[in-house]
């Protein structure tokens, strides 16, 4: 029997059918105090992993785990029954950068002097909040000893995490979806219209997005943009997204904010609509969002130190980094160099995750011994 280990998420729903394709015997659980994204009937919801114990599931038949995100209760899971199976992580970003040595080199100077600032409710309980993660974090570390595979496409994450963690764990490559489930095939690109520049600045308001170093380096790089987009509609504090908002004033950038959830097609167009799209992460973070911009042939500008960065330019991807492009001479200059990008991309894309490939990805998990 497979046991897979999720939370609320809407990207669940997508996942069991490749999981049910490919494997047999599957059991679904959802740990989360309720379900408001997960619209799939063949879950199982507990609110904690203590509620799961109460079940009349059946561990003893359990020869593999899948972790879909190494939260608190999967942690509680895997602390309870290290020996039960092999166990396989798909490393999604936070649940392996929350860990102490990863997380607190994730943000830049001035944005994290800027995401300093704590709630009231924060300051109060400091003490037992920071005891709280500290105790969270020695579990988290506890787990991953026991886990058998991480899985991603990110080797670069793979990599922080045997460094951090002496441990025995193997890579796996893997993404969850296909090229055909990933991009959409009736994206139709415009050359750059540099009378009319539009960018998008980040991906979230987590202050990883590292958002005002972001606002500098498009403000003294790109002087004559039309209009900045920038996400800030989940993962942050009203008070961060306030300061964001005061010091953009300050700056010369037409900005238009992001503040609320659309469906993925719309936010597709809008990134389609815009001519660079700038991430400042210094972790793995908008990985989906990286893909479709390189599917659809815009300029994408990362921080060199993005494991994403790394990966992408070890494929021969059309990522550059913000230091190698720094005025529109610099612009033009590169769209001249990679103006085939697109299709170039395109070619790369297809064979990483080609549905042949995601088949032998998934046929690993479930056929391995």
């Amino acid at each position: 029997m497979n046991l897979h280990l999720f939370t609320d998420s809407v990207f669940v729903d997508k996942i069991i059918p490749k999981c049910e394709e490919y494997g047999e015997g599957n059991i679904f659980i959802v740990f989360s105090p309720s379900i408001k994204l997960v619209k799939s009937t063949s879950i199982y919801h507990f609110r904690s992993y203590s509620e799961l114990k109460k079940s009349n599931i059946n561990l003893r038949e359990v020869k593999k785990i899948f972790v879909h995100y190494l939260g608190g209760y999967a942690v509680d899971f895997i602390l309870d029954n290290p020996k039960l199976g092999t166990y396989f992580w798909f490393f999604w970003g936070a649940d392996g950068y929350s860990l102490k040595g990863l997380r607190e080199n994730v943000l830049l100077p001035k944005t994290k002097r800027n995401a300093k600032v704590a709630s009231s409710v924060f300051s109060k309980y400091r003490r037992m909040v920071i005891r709280l993660i500290k105790q969270m974090d020695a579990r988290k570390r506890r787990a991953l000893k026991h886990i058998d595979y991480c899985c991603t496409w990110v080797h670069g994450d793979y990599e922080l995490i045997k460094s951090t963690i002496p441990c025995e764990l193997k890579f796996h490559f893997f993404s969850y979806l296909s090229a055909i489930d990933l991009f959409r095939s009736d994206v139709v690109s415009s050359d750059i219209n540099y009378d009319d520049l539009h960018i998008m600045a980040g991906n979230s308001l987590n202050a990883t997005n590292n958002h005002f170093e972001l606002v500098d380096y498009i403000e003294s790089s790109f002087n004559n943009v039309s209009r900045v987009v920038m996400p800030i509609s989940y993962s942050g504090s009203e008070t961060y997204k306030s300061r964001i908002k005061q010091y953009v004033a300050k700056s010369l950038l037409p900005m238009k904010y992001l503040e609320s959830f659309m469906p993925i097609h719309e936010y597709l167009d809008i990134i389609n609509n815009c001519d660079i799209v700038v991430f400042f992460h210094l972790r793995q973070q908008a990985a989906n969002n990286s893909l479709s911009v390189l599917w659809m042939g815009k300029i994408l500008v990362m921080h060199p130190d993005s494991t994403l960065f790394r990966f992408f330019s070890e494929q021969g991807l059309s990522v550059v980094s913000y230091k190698e492009l720094k005025s529109i001479s610099d612009l033009k200059k590169y769209d001249r160099d990679f103006h085939d990008r697109k299709e170039r991309n395109r070619v790369i894309l297809n064979s990483l995750f080609s549905e042949e490939e995601i088949e032998k990805m998934y046929r690993f998990l479930f056929t391995h011994k």
